[in-house]
């Protein structure tokens, strides 16, 4: 079991993979109120992944989106 912890921006959707895979960072970008964020992807479930998402805010213009959960791989 692994824990993930994101600040930034969820881009599950534009993630290029399309097989099950575990949560990533896809870049980091720097903002100047809230410093060095996350363009992030929640992962797909399959092939033994398992993921489960705690919280997840999508944010808006003034305050990052975040996503905190865990995920297995068997």
């Amino acid at each position: 079991m692994e824990k993930f912890n994101f600040s930034g921006t969820n881009n599950t959707h534009v993630c290029r993979n399309k097989e099950p895979h575990a949560p990533h960072i896809l870049d980091e970008y720097k903002t100047v109120c809230h410093g060095w964020q996350q363009t992030f992807c929640l992962g797909r479930e399959g092939n033994g992944i398992k993921i489960t998402v705690d919280s997840c805010w999508p944010g808006d213009a003034a305050y990052p989106g975040t996503a905190k959960g865990i995920f297995t791989q068997e």
